[in-house]
């Protein structure tokens, strides 16, 4: 993975509002979730929690937004499951987020 300083990063991003239908690998996914654990919190306290949807599941909640994006609703920022997912524990495994511990 190439690595650059964060004044870089954050002077030469950008958004992007067109999306590629094919799929993030997972691989890549777990990379940048490995990343990101190591992002700094207020005394250490964590607050994340992170949600990966693929598949049914996001196609649902795209679904969802654009119908209340059209309706007038104002974006929301918590995501509703719509059903069973797994979970990405601290340790690096894949897992039902009922066996998660917190």
């Amino acid at each position: 993975m190439q690595r650059m300083d964060f004044e870089t990063l954050v002077q030469t991003r950008k958004s992007v509002r067109g999306f590629k239908k094919q799929p993030v690998a997972r691989a890549v996914i777990e990379d940048i979730i490995e990343v990101a654990k190591r992002a700094p919190s207020s005394m250490n306290t964590q607050p994340w929690h992170i949600h990966v949807l693929t598949g049914d599941p996001l196609e649902e909640v795209r679904r969802r937004n654009m119908e209340e994006m059209m309706a007038g609703a104002k974006p929301k920022r918590d995501i509703i499951s719509h059903g069973e997912y797994q979970a990405f524990t601290a340790a690096g495994r894949w897992t039902s987020p009922r066996n998660c511990s917190r």
